[in-house]
């Protein structure tokens, strides 16, 4: 059981540098993996990742605003202004290698 938690956390380790995400919060890899899971159904709601149990036990709004500012910074998401709703910010665009 002990090997097997080191293989995957080797490779977890090998896929976050393989992506440049190495550098990022352990809390903007959460939201990051979660956007490449969903990235099929963009453009994705702020508000619909916070609903994510994962992503609202593990960080309050403060973290994950700041975690959604690091993704920016790093140019890792676009996020714009819904254009149905200019109130809802909405993520465009994700970079991804594959």
């Amino acid at each position: 059981m002990n090997e097997k938690i080191y293989k995957l956390r080797l490779e977890l380790l090998k896929w976050e540098k393989d992506n440049k995400i190495n550098k990022l919060s352990e809390k903007s890899k959460i939201i990051y993996s979660y956007l490449l899971a969903k990235s099929e159904n963009l453009p994705i709601s702020i508000k619909e990742i916070k609903k994510n149990a994962l992503i609202k036990e593990s960080m309050s709004t403060a973290t994950f605003n700041r975690s959604i500012n690091e993704l920016i910074a790093n140019f890792f998401v676009n996020l714009e202004s819904d254009p149905k709703d200019r109130r809802r910010l909405i993520i465009t665009k994700i970079k991804s290698n594959h």
